[in-house]
């Protein structure tokens, strides 16, 4: 997730854009991982994820194993060196110069390993993010820290007719950072307010594709109502660059 994950790369490529308001800060980046102990993921629960990449790809670079599971290579390096000594794993090939280019195929002992975690769950993707630290990142990026202005709200509803009552009321409403409750018949406008607020909130809200707890993988992005940012693109998103535990949005 450069410095883009906690854990994980996917922390930062996933995320759920919001746009138009000018409070927004960037987004609450933690270093990326330099070693299995730093991804805060069990070590079995990584080699499943790789044994099952090369699985299904057949003869992937390693480079590529690293891409799919959106880990750093030095990471994914572990895991192969581990495969190798274990036998599960062998360089068949290499499509350049580096050792992130070499190509690995799975041995007799390696298939079995496949199968093994396949048996378990049928995840292939990211590397999840350990929900402990998806709590803090949400944290980071909390609605309570943002601000908005009554310029904002009015630009925001701009294109909308509504009673001044309501423009005065969604302002305070959204600064409280508490639940809201838009209520009426149908064709009021629900939605359309709706959207505005989200037009109001500065910046974008990271999510992880897939979070861990207690070794269970469970998948949060959606790509049917998430949008992928590039991580060389990172915008301005929600929260803040400092460490996690900041007091910005």
């Amino acid at each position: 997730m450069s410095t883009e994950t906690a854990s994980t790369r996917a922390l930062a490529d996933a995320v759920s854009r919001t746009t138009g308001a000018d409070e927004g800060g960037t987004a609450p980046f933690v270093p990326q991982p330099l070693t299995v102990e730093e991804t805060g993921l069990d070590f079995s629960m990584i080699l499943d994820l790789v044994v099952k990449a090369i699985y299904f790809a057949g003869r992937p670079a390693a480079r590529q194993i690293a891409a799919q599971i959106a880990l750093p290579f030095a990471v994914i390096d572990e895991i192969l060196a581990f495969m190798k000594r274990e036998q599960m794993a062998e360089v068949v090939g290499s499509s350049g110069m580096g050792e992130q280019l070499y190509q690995y195929s799975l041995s007799t002992k390696g298939m079995e390993k496949a199968e093994e975690a396949l048996a378990r769950n049928h995840y292939i993707g990211p590397a999840p993010v350990p929900f402990d630290l998806y709590l803090e990142v949400l944290k980071a990026q909390s609605i309570k820290n943002i601000r908005l202005t009554p310029v904002t709200v009015e630009r925001s509803v701009s294109h909308l007719v509504l009673d001044d009552s309501v423009i005065e009321a969604l302002g305070p409403a959204v600064n409280s950072g508490r639940s809201m409750l838009i209520y009426g018949g149908s064709g009021n406008g629900k939605s359309t307010i709706t959207a505005a607020i989200g037009r109001m909130l500065p910046g974008e809200v990271l999510i992880p594709y897939a979070i861990d707890i207690n070794g269970i993988i469970i998948k949060v992005f959606d790509p049917r109502v998430h949008n992928e940012i590039p991580v060389e693109k990172p915008g301005d998103r929600r929260g803040s660059a400092s460490p996690l535990g900041s007091e910005q949005p």
